[in-house]
């Protein structure tokens, strides 16, 4: 037979009623070795129309595990709030998961559950910490490190930030990313309808992703088929590449709509700051703007491989005759060569 703490079926509630469960302790009954609970979940609600406010309250555990113990189905069950929740059975702290679907608010161990468990245009929110996860992205989303609002370019950017190792690929959908640092591996996206990277660190990144082109190693990479604009704005790369071998900050092909890259700090890269070639622009009216960067330091590690590396390298093939480019109020400092 089982049984719950809470279980609630809202069938024929109000539209305009609400529900307040918050503030209560949850301890659930102590099981004998290999016993196991009939019902999971230490709450389940269903048929919910209306809004529930589950905040506030002890699960159980520090680190209670809510896809098990928590079950919400309706129409209104993705509005459903749970979090914070207290961590301690005196209900004194209150805490949340490091990673927070906010358009949901469900809480998660790592970025990529949420990632895989989010729906079209959600957002995602990171808390400070690391994150050794590749993560791959195939929908719009928007994901939110805690820096999400300082820009990378100056000291109001916190050291002790979100941090992704593993790299982020893009393969689908409209994507957002801001206030992340972003470290070893880069991010590459292909197949996307539009792509936002806003105030985040892009530094020592020494590995290609897979996939990238000739296994090159690149800061922000968007391969094939960018269908809307892309914007690119008050982030920080450095130290990217490898001794004699490949490093840039930012490449872009088949971009289709319009691109921006304002003011960006790049710096120390192997070969090029930014590369922009093969039918880029092609819609009618696209704009390409480079305004406000700082590029220092490229081909920085002067290699005698024939490499060698600009600070601007665009090809304009492809691209739409009614397209414009304003390449303009830039900083360029070369390498300085023995």
């Amino acid at each position: 037979i089982g049984g719950r703490a809470i279980r609630i079926d809202f069938v024929g509630a109000d539209g305009s009623a609400t529900a307040n469960i918050t503030e209560n302790k949850l301890t659930p009954p102590t099981y004998d070795s290999g016993e196991t609970p009939v019902d999971s979940e230490y709450v389940k609600l269903t048929s919910v129309g209306i809004e529930v406010d589950l905040t506030n309250n002890y699960w159980g555990s520090a680190t209670p595990d809510f896809e098990t113990i928590l079950s919400v189905a309706g129409e209104e069950a993705s509005d459903c709030a749970y979090m914070p929740y207290y961590t301690d059975e005196d209900m004194t702290t209150l805490a949340s998961s490091p990673v927070i679907n906010t358009t949901q608010n469900k809480g998660y161990e790592t970025i990529q559950a949420a990632i895989d468990d989010a729906t079209e245009n959600d957002q995602i929110e990171v808390a400070a910490g690391t994150f050794g996860e590749a993560l791959s992205i195939g929908k719009s989303l928007t994901i939110l490190g805690v820096n999400a609002d300082n820009d990378a370019t100056t000291t109001s950017f916190l050291d002790a930030g979100s941090t992704v190792t593993g790299g982020i690929e893009i393969t689908a959908g409209d994507v957002t990313i801001k206030g992340l640092t972003i470290e070893t591996k880069g991010i590459l996206a292909s197949n996307i309808t539009g792509l936002t990277v806003v105030n985040n660190r892009i530094e020592e990144i020494g590995e290609a992703m897979e996939g990238s082109p000739a296994g090159s190693i690149i800061g922000l990479d968007v391969k094939t088929e960018a269908t809307g604009p892309i914007v690119i704005e008050q982030n920080r790369f450095s130290g990217i590449g490898e001794e004699n071998g490949t490093g840039t900050a930012i490449r872009i092909v088949r971009a289709k709509d319009s691109i921006t890259i304002t003011d960006n700090i790049i710096e120390d890269v192997t070969k090029n700051g930014i590369n922009i070639y093969s039918n880029c622009l092609t819609n009618a009216n696209a704009e390409l703007t480079i305004t406000g960067n700082e590029i220092t330091n490229w081909d920085s590690d002067k290699d005698s491989n024939d490499i060698g590396g600009r600070a601007i390298r665009i090809d304009f093939v492809g691209a739409d005759g009614s397209a414009t480019a304003n390449i303009t109020e830039n900083k360029l400092t070369p390498p300085t060569y023995d």
